[in-house]
């Protein structure tokens, strides 16, 4: 009988032979971020379950995974992730898994390169996997780190507990700017609330948001990228009600509250947000809804929210603390942790319209509290874990077959031309022919089997990625999305000729050159040397925007934020007035930069100077 444990709120109660998990104690398990298309009828194949390996089998051997310990398919086809260890030392493993079930342990962690490392991992566009851990590191509060597919461990961050949060319970997921970004769940020195961060690859880190609890608190989920580039994510507790929120956050830091749960729309969201092939954003919650066991629910990337299915917390479980996951048949599949007719939660499936039925119930033989969200391999199995049964009862790798076929899964999310773009899947040997919506891309078969590399031909810009293998075609789970905005500065001086004295006012209009719609402009100037601030103002697109000022007659930085999409062929002005104070013969010199979300693919247009002469 094991003993006690409660790890960063996550509560084990241990009976002989058995153990359940505390609703209220739980976490989510987190959603990945692919984009699933139909392909096939899943009620027309055998539902299959194979226990694939029983954790705790041989000395060494991860045990314990638990939220969030998202599963990543590697180039190698194999599946890598993390577990807690709470059953042997509570340390932590890193380990990869093949799809028939072969265990490999990667690396045990110490403490000076992090403890508990619940969230799994996620695979980088430079082929290593990145991860947190929730204890351990310089300060002993978590860290964010990278390992290579051997295994080979280097720490990017320790966490202070300071603005930076502490206790990352989710691994941070790469997006299109090719930085990473992630979420901390617990206090900070300036709020208690926990935070959203950016990391490069090389380890430079950045808050860009501090959670208050008016605007959520506490997100334990990680983020997903939305396809207009946004992140979106959720909280836990905080926001009108208490009951938790849905935001958005762009990579340039601006946040927004899309959605406040109140309970009969469901509360206590710690499961992330999975987007769907029709571009909306679908997920659980662990409580509230009309049988308070949890909806289940589609939100708008404008933030209106549709509860699809309210769980019964009877023969459907309860405790939601996973992520749903959009299979290639356009459903969506999820389990939840305890309850139904075992008591040890259940495998489930919805239709996007709400139809919700139970496929399989968990045992302690087998595998019973599944806390981590599936992934669908590029072999068409599911795959996930159990915390807790099996031979030894601590916790088993597990599939699940439907009888959908093979796919192609591609990364990064969002491309422009010219990009390369990296295709997981198998059977590559031979392949023939590689297309961007029907349009021939030139393609690089890197590892035999598993992995090619495709360079995104002029003309593709949404649409399903193709590859023809010997054995037949196989598609992408989701379109590949170009999303590029040219944007373009310029300055104008008004009046071109000033004596001191004078006030000389600066026009910078930002179009927006297309094809896509921009979004989140972001303005970066100042008052040049030799004059003070007078006021500025905003016009164009009908967001107009906010700016940060120096004090009248100050001087200092100026960062003008747009509030709304910009169309192609629109424009967004800013004019700033400034009064000249340098002699004559002053050369007065302004500067100005501009940045969008998702980031311009043609930066040599948005920068601009220009330069008077005091008369």
């Amino acid at each position: 009988m094991k003993s006690p444990i409660c790890v960063t709120n996550i509560c084990v109660t241990n009976r002989k032979h058995t153990a359940s998990f505390s609703i209220v104690g739980l976490m989510l398990a987190i959603a990945p971020l692919w984009l699933m298309l139909a392909t096939a009828n899943v009620s027309a194949h055998a539902q299959t379950y194979n226990l694939l390996y029983s954790f705790g089998s041989q000395p060494g051997d991860p045990t314990d995974p638990r939220y969030s310990g998202i599963i990543a398919q590697g180039r190698d086809g194999y599946l890598y992730s993390t577990a807690n260890d709470n059953w042997t030392d509570g340390l932590g493993t890193a380990f990869k898994m093949s799809p028939s079930g072969a265990l490999t342990v990667l690396h045990r962690f110490s403490g000076p390169d992090g403890l508990s490392p619940v969230g799994g991992l996620t695979l980088g566009t430079d082929g290593n996997f990145y991860g947190t851990t929730t204890a351990g590191g310089t300060y002993s509060l978590g860290t964010i780190f990278r390992m290579t597919p051997a295994g080979t461990v280097t720490t990017l961050y320790s966490f202070k507990g300071q603005a930076d949060g502490l206790d990352p319970e989710a691994p941070p997921i790469q997006v299109f700017d090719g930085s990473f970004y992630g979420t901390t769940a617990d206090a900070s020195s300036t709020s208690g609330f926990g935070s959203v961060y950016r990391i490069t690859s090389s380890g430079q880190f950045t808050v860009l948001h501090t959670f208050s609890g008016t605007d959520g608190a506490n997100p334990y989920a990680p983020l997903v990228q939305g396809l207009d580039t946004g992140l979106y994510g959720t909280t836990r507790f905080g926001g009108s009600h208490g009951g938790g929120t849905i935001f958005r956050v762009t990579t340039l830091g601006e946040y927004q509250v899309l959605f406040n749960f109140d309970g009969t729309d469901g509360s206590n969201p710690i499961a992330p947000l999975v987007r769907a092939a029709d571009g909306n954003l679908y997920g659980v919650t662990q409580q509230g809804g009309s049988e308070n066991g949890g909806a289940v629910f589609r939100i708008t990337p404008a933030g209106s929210l549709t509860v699809l299915h309210n769980v019964n917390g009877n023969d459907e479980g309860l405790n939601q603390v996973r992520g749903l996951m959009q299979a290639t048949d356009g459903n969506f599949y999820g389990t939840n942790d305890i309850g139904a007719a075992s008591g040890w939660g259940v495998l489930f499936r919805m239709t996007p319209a709400g139809t919700f039925s139970v496929l399989h119930d968990f045992d302690l033989g087998s595998g019973a509290s599944p806390q981590v969200t599936l992934l669908q391999h590029t072999n068409g199995v599911f795959y996930g874990t159990t915390a807790v049964g099996g031979g030894p009862d601590q916790g088993t790798f597990y599939s699940f077959n439907v009888g959908l076929g093979r796919f192609v899964r591609f990364l990064p999310e969002i491309g422009y031309v010219g990009n390369t773009i990296q295709i997981l899947g198998q059977g590559f040997t031979g392949t023939s022919a590689v297309s961007f919506n029907g349009i021939s891309a030139a393609f690089t078969v890197v590892v035999s089997d598993t992995y090619l590399t495709a360079i995104v031909p002029p003309g593709a810009t949404q649409g399903t990625i193709t590859v023809k293998i010997p054995t037949g075609t196989v598609s992408s789970n989701r379109p590949f999305v170009d999303q590029s905005a040219d944007i373009f500065l310029r300055i104008i001086p008004t009046p071109t000729t000033v004596a001191q004295g004078d006030l000389l006012t600066y026009a910078f209009p930002v179009w927006n050159l297309g094809p896509y719609d921009a979004d989140y402009e972001v303005l970066m100037t100042q008052v040049p040397a030799g004059t003070t601030f007078d006021y500025i103002r905003i016009s164009g697109t009908p967001g107009l925007g906010t700016c940060t000022t120096p004090p009248y007659q100050g001087t200092g930085q100026i960062v003008c934020h747009e509030n709304a999409s910009m169309a192609p062929n629109t424009t967004w002005t800013v004019r700033l007035t400034v009064k000249v104070t340098a002699p004559s013969g002053t050369l007065i010199t302004e500067n100005a930069a501009v940045t969008e979300d998702p980031p311009d693919p043609n930066l040599a247009n948005n920068t601009a100077t220009v330069s008077t002469t005091v008369q």
